[in-house]
């Protein structure tokens, strides 16, 4: 998810800092960029631990359940691969004061 989470964190950069026309406006390119993006990068990191549990069979409801373990992968990283990227950047212009149509 790491290398994910920098791809998308590229796009939404360089596209807020594509829209700064000044100095002071890059303070408000990086204010909303950690707003729409910390979040996701905080849930990425707090599953992961639980994503570890699930691989070394240590998850106390799953245990070593291959079936069990299967359907929870399965569909524990819809909200990863499913992400609406264009969504965030019109959240994070938003949040800079910037109208734009995607």
């Amino acid at each position: 998810a790491g290398a994910g989470q920098a791809i998308e964190d590229a796009f939404i950069l360089s596209n807020l800092l594509g829209q700064v026309n000044s100095v002071e406006e890059i303070e408000k390119a990086f204010h909303a960029y950690d707003a729409v993006r910390r979040p996701r990068s905080q849930k990425v990191v707090a599953t992961s631990r639980d994503a570890a549990k699930i691989y070394e069979f240590e998850d106390e409801e799953l245990g070593s359940d291959l079936d069990s373990i299967r359907r929870r992968l399965e569909m524990r990283y819809d909200w990863i691969w499913n992400e609406d990227l264009p969504k965030q950047l019109k959240k994070a212009l938003d949040i800079m004061g910037i109208k734009a149509s995607l």
